[in-house]
């Protein structure tokens, strides 16, 4: 597996919150300080009805894990695909920008 960059862990938070139509604020990125500093994301899911539900994107500095404030099933799945697709476009060489 590949590790994830600090850079590709903002793409990824962008991504989310733009695929949920609200802005992303790298500067909201919180920092849990330590021998191996932790970066955690406080984002929005919104679902078709537009419901919402925090979301908390976490970076441990060489993987991105989530945690869903509600336990949504369609929160769980939009964020698991945008994962898998951010990985497959690693996995095949792509830049990713955003």
């Amino acid at each position: 597996m590949n590790q994830i960059t600090y850079s590709e862990y903002v793409l990824f938070c962008r991504a989310f919150q733009q695929l949920n139509f609200f802005e992303f604020e790298e500067k909201n990125i919180q920092v849990q300080a330590g021998e191996n500093p932790c970066y955690m994301y406080v984002a929005t899911f919104r679902d078709e009805s537009n419901y919402k539900t925090n979301v908390l994107i976490i970076f441990n500095g060489f993987a991105i894990s989530w945690e869903i404030g509600d336990g949504w099933e369609d929160a769980l799945a939009e964020i698991s695909e945008l994962y898998d697709t951010l990985m497959q476009m690693k996995e095949s060489g792509l830049q990713l920008l955003l």
